[in-house]
């Protein structure tokens, strides 16, 4: 019924708070960004599925290491 949506931005950052991961260009490619952008597991919301117009990417493409970061952000974004 509903989609959790997670903040992006391809603001540039050199450093990630606890709860964010920095993707670099080919970190976003791999998961269908078309730059480098910032993950932050803590600013998320609630929509219904019927008002989501597409998919931007798909985080199973990452790497084994960029993966495990986002586990633990979203871990400490209190999501797991």
């Amino acid at each position: 019924i509903s989609a959790t949506l997670i903040f992006i931005s391809s603001q540039k950052m050199v450093k990630a708070f606890e709860k964010e991961v920095i993707l670099h260009q080919e970190d976003a490619l791999a998961i269908g960004l078309t730059k480098p952008s910032r993950i932050d597991f803590g600013k998320r919301d609630r929509i219904l599925i019927s008002d989501v117009s597409k998919k931007l990417g798909n985080l199973q493409n990452l790497r084994r290491a960029k993966l495990k970061e986002c586990f633990q952000a979203a871990i400490a974004a209190s999501l797991i």
